[in-house]
């Protein structure tokens, strides 16, 4: 048998490490942060996505810390994730902002039809508050700072609740950038949201590669899913939209094209 894996360029963005001098940023987007960072890589680019809100106040590189981590970590500060096209592209997007055009059905015919699908459920990295700590030496940092005095001055912070998680389960990050307070709250309400969608995992394998109009199969979508063996969808009002976070690819002698949607 032959198998072949391979990868687009974006690779080099998570295997090699953020060499640049200076590494830190002062006043700048997080689109001109990425740029600069993308610049020495030619087979990379970013692409057009959400805006990324206003200027970072300080971004600083962490010492042997790859270019998709640093990008990642700007990304919370903006309560937005890291994507790539496939194609050597990433972008800056809000997770399922957009609804994939074919629904995922047991009982149909051709693209989105189920042929199989697994589910794995735990609570183990949920939470029922989450608080982001920042520093004290953003802007509104130092208004606290010259109000309250550096001994007492309280930091920077932004907290989001978790509403399905019904018992007392606090958590408290750091994020070693500084940010303001809109930020953390925005990296808080990412943190809710993400582990709350990651906790309840569902994959499923289509034939094809692609949906009824042709569309390649995409992360960061919205899929609505009509699956009543796993009695999803079938609350009433029709199919429930998941969150596509990992597409696999695959082609063999039995089974033919295959997508699995995780």
């Amino acid at each position: 048998s032959l198998s072949v894996t391979g990868a687009d360029f974006s690779l080099d963005l998570q295997q090699c490490s953020a060499d640049r001098s200076p590494g830190h940023w002062e006043g700048q987007r997080l689109d001109q942060i990425a740029r600069d960072l993308l610049a020495p890589f030619p087979k990379t680019r970013l692409l057009a996505g959400e805006a990324t809100g206003q200027p970072i106040e300080k971004f600083t590189l962490r010492t042997g810390e790859s270019v998709a981590k640093a990008l990642t970590r700007g990304a919370r500060l903006a309560g937005l994730v890291l994507t790539g096209d496939g194609l050597g592209g990433v972008r800056f997007t809000t997770p399922g902002i957009a609804v994939a055009p074919t629904a995922l059905l047991r009982d149909a015919q051709g693209a989105g039809r189920i042929r199989s699908a697994i589910i794995d459920e735990t609570t183990e990295n949920r939470f029922s508050s989450y608080k982001v700590v920042g520093q004290t030496d953003s802007s509104e940092g130092a208004a606290a700072l010259a109000q309250w005095g550096e001994a007492s001055g309280p930091p920077q912070s932004g907290t989001a609740a978790d509403p399905g998680v019904a018992r007392y389960r606090p958590k408290v990050l750091l994020e070693g950038s500084n940010a303001a307070g809109g930020r953390l709250a925005a990296r808080a309400l990412l943190e809710a949201s993400t582990r709350a969608a990651r906790a309840k995992v569902v994959g499923y394998v289509l034939d094809g590669w692609r949906s009824a109009d042709g569309w390649l199969w995409q992360p960061g979508y919205r899929v609505p899913v009509h699956d009543p063996l796993l009695a999803i969808g079938t609350e009433g009002g029709g199919p429930r939209e998941l969150l596509v976070t990992n597409v696999t690819f695959s082609v063999s002698a039995t089974g033919g094209a295959q997508t699995k949607l995780k």
